[in-house]
Protein backbone atom coordinates (compact mmCIF):
# COMPACT_ATOMS: atom_id res chain seq x y z
CA UNK A 1 0.00 0.00 0.00
CA UNK A 2 1.34 3.56 -0.54
CA UNK A 3 2.28 5.67 1.85
CA UNK A 4 -0.25 8.29 1.30
CA UNK A 5 -3.04 5.57 0.86
CA UNK A 6 -1.98 4.66 4.40
CA UNK A 7 -2.65 8.17 5.46
CA UNK A 8 -5.55 8.69 3.82
CA UNK A 9 -7.36 5.16 5.58
CA UNK A 10 -6.11 6.36 8.74
CA UNK A 11 -7.25 9.88 8.19
CA UNK A 12 -11.29 8.41 7.25
CA UNK A 13 -11.14 6.18 10.37
CA UNK A 14 -9.84 8.69 13.22
CA UNK A 15 -12.69 11.28 11.30
CA UNK A 16 -15.11 8.27 11.37
CA UNK A 17 -14.40 7.79 14.90
CA UNK A 18 -15.12 11.65 15.52
CA UNK A 19 -18.13 11.53 13.83
CA UNK A 20 -19.43 8.44 15.71
CA UNK A 21 -18.27 9.92 18.83
CA UNK A 22 -20.28 13.39 18.14
CA UNK A 23 -23.07 12.05 17.06
CA UNK A 24 -23.36 13.01 13.22
CA UNK A 25 -24.13 10.20 10.21
CA UNK A 26 -22.79 10.40 7.56
CA UNK A 27 -25.17 9.56 4.59
CA UNK A 28 -23.36 7.02 2.54
CA UNK A 29 -25.96 7.48 -0.31
CA UNK A 30 -25.06 10.65 -1.07
CA UNK A 31 -21.33 10.17 -1.30
CA UNK A 32 -19.84 10.49 -4.98
CA UNK A 33 -16.67 8.55 -3.73
CA UNK A 34 -16.35 5.56 -4.79
CA UNK A 35 -13.66 4.59 -2.59
CA UNK A 36 -16.02 4.76 0.52
CA UNK A 37 -17.09 1.88 1.77
CA UNK A 38 -18.14 0.39 5.17
CA UNK A 39 -15.67 -1.24 8.01
CA UNK A 40 -17.12 -4.68 7.48
CA UNK A 41 -16.23 -4.08 3.63
CA UNK A 42 -12.86 -2.95 4.25
CA UNK A 43 -12.09 -5.91 6.20
CA UNK A 44 -13.49 -8.31 3.77
CA UNK A 45 -11.45 -6.49 1.25
CA UNK A 46 -8.51 -6.90 3.17
CA UNK A 47 -8.78 -10.30 4.61
CA UNK A 48 -8.52 -11.69 1.31
CA UNK A 49 -5.71 -10.35 0.84
CA UNK A 50 -3.79 -11.75 3.61
CA UNK A 51 -2.28 -15.01 3.64
CA UNK A 52 -0.66 -17.61 6.27
CA UNK A 53 2.50 -15.78 6.01
CA UNK A 54 0.61 -12.19 7.57
CA UNK A 55 0.24 -14.37 10.69
CA UNK A 56 3.44 -16.17 10.97
CA UNK A 57 5.59 -12.39 10.37
CA UNK A 58 3.04 -10.96 13.10
CA UNK A 59 3.60 -13.77 15.20
CA UNK A 60 7.60 -13.75 14.74
CA UNK A 61 7.76 -10.00 15.72
CA UNK A 62 5.26 -9.86 18.49
CA UNK A 63 6.60 -13.19 19.86
CA UNK A 64 10.32 -11.57 19.33
CA UNK A 65 9.20 -8.26 21.21
CA UNK A 66 7.47 -10.15 24.37
CA UNK A 67 10.57 -12.53 24.48
CA UNK A 68 13.01 -9.73 24.05
CA UNK A 69 10.68 -8.28 27.44
CA UNK A 70 10.72 -11.29 29.35
CA UNK A 71 14.35 -11.77 28.81
CA UNK A 72 15.47 -8.63 29.99
CA UNK A 73 16.12 -6.95 26.84
CA UNK A 74 13.90 -3.82 26.97
CA UNK A 75 16.36 -1.85 24.66
CA UNK A 76 16.08 -4.47 22.14
CA UNK A 77 12.58 -4.88 22.30
CA UNK A 78 11.98 -1.08 22.03
CA UNK A 79 13.68 -1.15 19.34
CA UNK A 80 11.40 -3.46 17.69
CA UNK A 81 8.48 -0.71 17.92
CA UNK A 82 7.59 1.94 15.27
CA UNK A 83 5.07 4.87 14.94
CA UNK A 84 3.53 6.54 12.26
CA UNK A 85 5.56 9.00 10.43
CA UNK A 86 4.28 12.40 10.30
CA UNK A 87 4.88 13.03 6.72
CA UNK A 88 3.43 9.47 6.06
CA UNK A 89 4.49 5.54 6.73
CA UNK A 90 5.93 4.51 9.90
CA UNK A 91 9.47 4.91 11.74
CA UNK A 92 10.92 3.63 14.49
CA UNK A 93 9.87 5.18 18.19
CA UNK A 94 10.67 8.86 18.87
CA UNK A 95 13.66 8.50 21.87
CA UNK A 96 11.06 10.40 24.11
CA UNK A 97 8.15 7.12 23.81
CA UNK A 98 11.19 4.79 23.98
CA UNK A 99 12.49 6.25 27.40
CA UNK A 100 8.55 5.77 28.75
CA UNK A 101 8.48 2.33 27.37
CA UNK A 102 11.99 1.50 29.09
CA UNK A 103 10.60 2.73 32.63
CA UNK A 104 7.60 1.08 32.20
CA UNK A 105 8.96 -2.71 31.76
CA UNK A 106 11.95 -2.03 34.00
CA UNK A 107 9.45 -1.13 36.17
CA UNK A 108 6.61 -3.96 35.62
CA UNK A 109 8.70 -6.71 34.18
CA UNK A 110 7.51 -9.35 32.09
CA UNK A 111 8.08 -13.02 33.50
CA UNK A 112 5.86 -14.60 31.17
CA UNK A 113 3.42 -13.92 28.58
CA UNK A 114 0.59 -15.62 26.29
CA UNK A 115 -1.31 -13.99 23.19
CA UNK A 116 -4.94 -12.91 24.13
CA UNK A 117 -6.21 -12.60 20.42
CA UNK A 118 -5.32 -11.46 17.35
CA UNK A 119 -7.65 -9.17 14.82
CA UNK A 120 -6.91 -7.96 11.49
CA UNK A 121 -9.38 -5.48 10.42
CA UNK A 122 -7.84 -2.95 7.72
CA UNK A 123 -3.89 -2.28 7.02
CA UNK A 124 -4.26 0.11 9.43
CA UNK A 125 -6.63 -0.53 12.12
CA UNK A 126 -5.39 -4.23 14.28
CA UNK A 127 -5.59 -5.33 17.49
CA UNK A 128 -3.13 -7.73 18.22
CA UNK A 129 -3.08 -8.31 22.11
CA UNK A 130 -1.17 -9.95 24.66
CA UNK A 131 -1.36 -10.41 28.59
CA UNK A 132 1.82 -10.64 30.69
CA UNK A 133 2.53 -11.78 34.38
CA UNK A 134 5.01 -9.19 36.75
CA UNK A 135 5.37 -12.37 38.89
CA UNK A 136 5.68 -16.03 38.80
CA UNK A 137 3.45 -16.08 41.73
CA UNK A 138 0.23 -18.23 40.86
CA UNK A 139 -2.83 -16.22 40.95
CA UNK A 140 -1.13 -12.89 40.47
CA UNK A 141 -2.70 -10.61 38.11
CA UNK A 142 -1.67 -9.56 34.78
CA UNK A 143 -1.23 -6.77 32.41
CA UNK A 144 -2.23 -6.34 28.93
CA UNK A 145 -0.27 -4.94 26.23
CA UNK A 146 -2.19 -3.91 22.94
CA UNK A 147 -0.55 -3.56 19.74
CA UNK A 148 -2.07 -2.11 16.51
CA UNK A 149 0.33 -4.16 13.67
CA UNK A 150 0.08 -2.18 10.49
CA UNK A 151 0.76 -3.24 7.14
CA UNK A 152 2.90 -1.16 4.75
CA UNK A 153 4.14 -1.91 1.52
CA UNK A 154 3.40 -5.26 2.00
CA UNK A 155 5.39 -5.28 5.54
CA UNK A 156 4.15 -5.78 9.00
CA UNK A 157 4.86 -3.44 11.46
CA UNK A 158 4.69 -3.37 15.33
CA UNK A 159 3.04 -0.47 16.51
CA UNK A 160 1.42 0.15 20.43
CA UNK A 161 -2.27 0.98 20.44
CA UNK A 162 -2.90 4.25 21.56
CA UNK A 163 -5.66 5.21 23.31
CA UNK A 164 -7.94 7.25 20.97
CA UNK A 165 -7.50 4.49 17.98
CA UNK A 166 -10.58 1.94 17.81
CA UNK A 167 -10.03 -1.81 19.39
CA UNK A 168 -12.58 -4.78 18.64
CA UNK A 169 -12.98 -5.40 22.68
CA UNK A 170 -13.13 -1.78 23.90
CA UNK A 171 -15.68 0.90 24.30
CA UNK A 172 -14.40 2.62 21.06
CA UNK A 173 -15.06 -0.34 18.70
CA UNK A 174 -15.89 0.84 14.94
CA UNK A 175 -19.64 -0.03 14.32
CA UNK A 176 -19.19 -2.14 10.87
CA UNK A 177 -21.18 0.37 9.22
CA UNK A 178 -18.77 3.22 9.59
CA UNK A 179 -17.17 4.75 6.44
CA UNK A 180 -13.92 4.27 5.65
CA UNK A 181 -11.91 4.99 2.65
CA UNK A 182 -10.55 2.17 0.96
CA UNK A 183 -6.72 2.70 -1.57
CA UNK A 184 -8.16 2.52 -5.58
CA UNK A 185 -5.52 -0.66 -5.77
CA UNK A 186 -7.83 -2.48 -2.91
CA UNK A 187 -11.43 -2.80 -4.88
Amino acid sequence: MKLSKLIAVVSVAIMAVSTVACGGKKDQETTTDENIVTLAEAEQVFASSLSSNDTTELMAISSAFMDSLKNGSIDAAVAMLYEPDPNGGVRPVNEKTAEQLRARYTTYPVKSWRMDHMDLSIPSINDLKFIYQLSDEPGMPGMAIMFNPTKVDGKWYLMLKQENQPAKDAANALPENTSVQMPADQQ
